[in-house]
Formats: structure tokens, sequence, C-alpha cells
């Protein structure tokens, strides 16, 4: 196969081969290059050498965490008798965990994890910003940002540790006041 490009294809054999040849090499690998290396050699190890990422000195939300926070949303969940998506995401918005409790609606998958996001995004809870997202408030429109991924409705919340925002809840499935009671419940967890 040649390469193309960024838009080449390269299937599995070609890849192997590639590693078969280069692995005779010496060169200097970066970590992720070795690591790449004992994956395709078939010996990956534990290598101290290998730096592990650990938020670089910065609060952190980690899938722990989030776990934390989606328990403790889906019990409310389940005291109030109603099912719901519940998301995390981490500080760069990037989803973390998502639950469907049994019977939740498909189609508030996305709401939630939308929620988690925009609350992520701007810092501040779904609930606020759609107070001010109403005609002739400041932010009336900001929904159709964003590539229309902005929620406007309660249920969003941000996570927030050592004064910094890590992340935040998305909650979806109920009225805006179970949402937002269960991401309450979710945050207050954290």
């Amino acid at each position: 196969m040649r390469w193309s490009g960024s838009t080449a294809l390269w299937p599995s054999s070609t890849v192997a081969e590639h590693a078969r040849a280069c692995s005779g090499r010496a060169a200097v690998l970066s970590p992720a290059a070795a690591l790449h290396k004992q994956v395709w050699s078939g010996k990956v190890v534990e290598d101290d050498t290998l730096p592990v990422r650990k938020g670089h000195g910065m609060a952190t939300l980690t899938l722990d965490d989030a776990r934390t926070v989606i328990a403790a949303a889906e019990q409310k969940a389940t005291e109030i008798g109603q099912p719901m998506n519940i998301a995390v995401v981490d500080g760069g918005g990037n989803l973390v965990a998502h639950v469907r409790m049994d019977g939740a609606w498909i189609g508030s998958i996305d709401i939630a994890i939308n929620k988690a996001w925009t609350s992520r995004a701007f810092d501040l809870a779904t609930r606020d910003l759609a107070e001010n997202a109403q005609p002739n408030q400041q932010f009336y429109g900001i929904h159709a940002s964003n590539g229309g991924k902005v929620m406007i409705f309660a249920g969003g919340i941000p996570l927030s540790r050592d004064g910094a925002v890590v992340g935040a809840v998305g909650v979806s499935g109920g009225t805006g006041e179970q949402d937002q009671a269960v991401a309450e419940a979710g945050a207050g967890a954290f």
C-alpha cells in the first residue's frame, strides 16, 4: 500500500510489517513510541521509565469520581421514582462516564451529556444559564451556539475541586425540577 498522506488506510498486516521492520533499528524513542513498540512486539511490561500523566499538578476529575457522582445521582433518581440519564464530563468537557438507568428515555442521552458539557463550558448551572437565555435577556439565543449543543434548562451542575471547576454532571429524563434534584445529589457527593 502506498502512503497518500493523512487519508491513507493501513491494513493491520501493513502496520504489523512496519512495526517488525522498525523493531531492529536503534533509535531514541519517545515514551509513547516505546510503549507502541512494546505493544507491537507482544512484550508489554510494567516499565517505570514511562511517565504516567496524572493531571500535571492540576485538579482533575477521575473515573472513580465520576462513578461516585453517578451512584449518588442514581440513588436520588430511584428515590423519586424517575429513571434518568446521568453524564459526567471532565475539565475539557469530555465525557468520562454515562449511565442510562433502566427505563430512561433514549432521547435524553444526548441531553444529559450536553447539559454536563454546557455546565462545564460556561462554569455554571444550566438552570442559571436558562434564566439569562430567555427573550430580552443577555444570553438569548445562546442555545443555538456551539452547534446547538448548549442546553438551557435545569440539570447541569459544575463540579469543583480546590477552587477550580474540574468537570460537570448532567442529568435528563424527568421534569426540570427532578433533573436538577438528581444533579444536585450527584454534585453533592463529589
